[in-house]
């Protein structure tokens, strides 16, 4: 992101083809800290399960990020694709 952003949600849009591109089996979203990447503690999914064609939502304590990242164990004979990755925190307009 370049600069610490306090965010507290995100929302993840899987391309689904039927066929060759289709949403993950599972994914998690990890932060960098401390020089490595860690998951990010508490995720709060909606839905449970990686679907198609629709936001994936994942809530989480509010903090700041620097990076974002999300890891994926791909679905059986699928490849994974988005269209969005979007984070969501609230702020005081104008952003610096």
């Amino acid at each position: 992101l370049g600069v610490a952003r306090r965010v507290h949600t995100a929302k993840l849009y899987f391309l689904d083809d039927g066929e060759k591109v289709v949403p993950p089996r599972e994914y998690s979203l990890e932060t960098w800290r401390d020089g490595r990447w860690v998951p990010l503690a508490d995720q709060q999914r909606s839905p449970q399960m990686p679907t198609g064609r629709r936001a994936n939502i994942v809530r989480f304590p509010e903090q700041d990020v620097v990076r974002l990242r999300a890891v994926f164990t791909h679905a059986a004979n699928g490849h994974t694709g988005l269209t969005e990755f979007e984070l969501w925190g609230d702020a005081t307009l104008p952003i610096s």
